[in-house]
């Protein structure tokens, strides 16, 4: 588990710590603060061995998907989109690694210059010399290099013409889990293949309880067709098993939550806008949900949010059972740099107890 993350010229960011941090994180602050762009610098650090991530980050934003490796899209990673400067992002472990990654897009001399093993391993992707002139020509590369206690592994990768990527390096295998639920939640489709996974593993039960918080019928659950497509279905006692979208988007973006936590043991998950579909009700149970499936599984929880009482609910249920898992880091702007204040839980429950602002 991470005790800090710092990011570097990383989007609205020229450079943001998170110290000293707890099991589960919660993320506040105005618009425009950064705070999901904070769970984007976390997702790509936890993934240094994919060339895609950079891409799929900002196609989340993006009003054109489809352009998959779309390198100008690609330059907005950065602060004020100096792409050849590079970003970094560290984090610091509580067995005492430390771990670095660095990130910039440049043309072949740039790289060549700044790290050229990564430079030699792109030309090796491909061997044909008509087939290298054609990707090389003029095209730019995007360089992930990482350091680890001293130990240093890259990766490069060239997006083609065709939209395709060819990639090469010396790369790091880091293989915890990172996932990232963005505020309308996941598809139906990555929710019936995680359920998968903890049905085939005879592990399902474990989603149960948690999901009790908000259906207390709910008996037991299955994958069925709907649609020709695989949907994960509950049975509440009726006389046929209900589709979890139709019970209604609370229980749909909880079992979402609990499925990512489930499935990526020693990992992070990291939730934007954590309360979208949650009634303030129920907020303070989901939090202790959250809290028992992630020490469970081992993993760290980043989520933002904008509501006083998601938050109050959070200390609220962190309070009886485990206060030191909770941390607030509230983002704020000052002479045109973010920084982060930390609520530890003695702070927050004060900060709570006397009505102060702290989102």
């Amino acid at each position: 588990m991470w005790t800090a993350f710092t990011a570097r010229n990383f989007r609205g960011f020229r450079n943001l710590r998170l110290t000293p941090l707890g099991r589960v994180n919660l993320i506040a602050g105005k618009n425009n603060t950064g705070k999901t762009a904070l769970l984007e610098a976390i997702n790509l650090h936890s993934q240094p061995q994919n060339c895609e991530v950079p891409f799929a980050i900002n196609n989340r934003r993006s009003s054109a998907p489809d352009k998959a490796f779309d390198v100008e899209t690609c330059s907005w990673l950065f602060f004020d989109r100096e792409a050849s400067s590079g970003l970094e992002t560290m984090s610091e472990e509580e067995n005492g690694e430390r771990r670095s990654l660095q990130v910039w897009i440049g043309d072949a001399a740039s790289v060549a210059a700044k790290c050229p093993e990564a430079e030699n391993a792109l030309s090796e992707t491909l061997r044909t010399p008509g087939l290298r002139d054609l990707w090389f020509a003029g095209g730019v590369r995007i360089v992930q290099r990482t350091e680890v206690n001293g130990s240093k592994y890259y990766s490069v990768a060239f997006p083609g013409s065709w939209e395709g990527l060819l990639s090469g390096g010396q790369i790091y295998h880091h293989t915890n889990h990172s996932l990232f639920i963005g505020s309308a939640g996941r598809s139906q489709e990555e929710d019936a293949k995680a359920f998968s996974e903890l049905e085939a593993a005879n592990r399902q039960e474990a989603l149960l309880p948690s999901l009790r918080v908000l259906e207390q019928r709910l008996q037991r659950l299955s994958i069925l067709l709907l649609g020709n497509k695989p949907v994960v279905h509950g049975n509440i006692g009726l006389s046929r098993l209900v589709p979890v979208q139709f019970m209604g988007e609370g229980i749909r973006r909880l079992l979402s939550i609990v499925l990512a936590i489930t499935t990526a043991p020693g990992g992070n998950v990291l939730i934007d806008e954590v309360e979208n579909g949650l009634h303030y009700s129920v907020l303070q149970d989901v939090w202790r949900a959250i809290g028992v499936a992630a020490r469970s599984a081992n993993v760290q929880v980043f989520a933002t949010t904008h509501s006083y009482e998601c938050i109050q609910a959070a200390q609220q249920a962190f309070a009886q059972n485990a206060p030191d898992d909770l941390r607030l880091f509230r983002l704020d702007r000052h002479n045109g740099e973010v920084k982060a204040v930390v609520y530890t839980a003695n702070t927050l429950n004060t900060s709570i107890d006397m009505n102060l602002e702290v989102r």
